[in-house]
């Protein structure tokens, strides 16, 4: 794992991560180290997102709230943010595609990974959206969990 160079993201939600306590998840700026995974976890992550961003495609709030834990009250949240983002366009949200995910590009790795260089089981993603094809502004954050061999998607956020 690569664990030298950190990023400043943003946080909107809890106070701790739920499972492991250690993830900082204030209303602030924080500072966490950008990770390398091994393939298994990206590929689990990415097609997860992948999921997720299909269900806010069709508007499935049952998906959303049955496999990820998506409240209505997050579902409109989530819904809101897309729109101010994506008002005049149509909408068709993707994660990059995966030959460039997890390389650098521009200033940045679009799906990126962070958290405890030691850490083997709770990590925040930084995901760049992708909108019909196309790069767009917003980057959605979420939490991966590895409990057992199982794996948990939880949504954090849409921001720019």
């Amino acid at each position: 794992m690569r664990g030298a160079k950190s990023t400043r993201i943003f946080s909107w939600t809890r106070s701790k991560c739920r499972n492991c306590n250690q993830h900082p998840q204030t209303k602030k700026e924080i500072t966490m180290p950008e990770v390398q995974v091994d393939k298994e976890i990206s590929m689990k992550a990415y097609t997860l997102i992948s999921e997720f961003l299909d269900a806010i495609n069709h508007s499935d709030f049952e998906l959303l709230n049955s496999k990820f834990g998506v409240s209505l009250g997050v579902y409109e949240e989530i819904q809101k943010s897309v729109e101010s983002y994506f008002w005049d366009e149509s909408i068709s949200l993707s994660p990059p595609p995966l030959d460039i995910a997890f390389e650098y590009r521009r200033y940045r790795i679009p799906f990126q990974f962070y958290g405890d260089e030691n850490e083997d089981r709770c990590w925040r993603i930084e995901c760049w959206l992708w909108n019909n094809d196309e790069e767009s502004e917003p980057t959605a954050s979420f939490d991966l969990f590895k409990e057992n061999d199982n794996f948990r998607l939880e949504y954090n956020s849409i921001s720019s």
